[in-house]
């Protein structure tokens, strides 16, 4: 390996996502049944970011929420603008508080 990154566009990042979100959603939940194998043991929140839009051009964030809303044990699935920003990780600390997630 030479030590230098390949050549990237974010344009690829859809045909990642396209053809690996199924699969790492698949294995999430492997991960999770293996961890908590009783479902309703979970408590578990999804949060994902648009990142001002470096997300949301290329992942359909609301597709992702609705999916990832159906999962067992979730209990919160939310999109935020900006996720990094202090009131996204107070919405975050907020629904751990209040939902008792995990």
């Amino acid at each position: 390996m030479s030590g230098k990154l390949p050549e990237f566009s974010w344009k690829d990042t859809k045909n990642v996502a396209d053809a690996g979100a199924p699969n790492l959603v698949g294995d999430a939940k492997k991960v999770l049944d293996a961890a908590l194998p009783d479902p309703k043991a979970r408590r578990i929140g999804v949060y994902v970011c648009h990142c001002g839009g470096n997300i949301s051009d290329v992942v359909d964030v609301e597709k992702v929420i609705e999916a990832a809303g159906k999962l067992p044990g979730v209990v919160v699935a939310k999109t935020n603008m900006f996720m990094c920003s202090d009131p996204g990780q107070n919405a975050i600390l907020e629904d751990v508080k209040n939902e008792g997630l995990d």
